[in-house]
């Protein structure tokens, strides 16, 4: 039987980053109203676990490195 390591988990942490520095910054401003409502509902993609998982990652990534600012000032 192989013994759980961190080493496992590289991989995937190394993609997770890759994903996050590769990320747009930029706010996507959607205006929504009456007549757009199908589009909308036409155009999103299902949101998965990887997705979640992302998402997940990049707000610990953020919350990290706001955390090392406030430490440097």
């Amino acid at each position: 039987m192989e013994k759980d390591t961190t080493l496992h988990y590289r991989p995937a942490y190394r993609k997770r980053l890759e994903n996050y520095q590769s990320r747009n910054v930029e706010v996507e401003e959607k205006v929504m109203g009456l007549g757009n409502r199908m589009e909308k509902v036409q155009e999103e993609k299902p949101f998965t676990l990887e997705d979640a998982l992302q998402e997940a990652f990049n707000m610990i990534k953020e919350n990290n490195e706001r955390l090392l600012e406030m430490r440097k000032s």
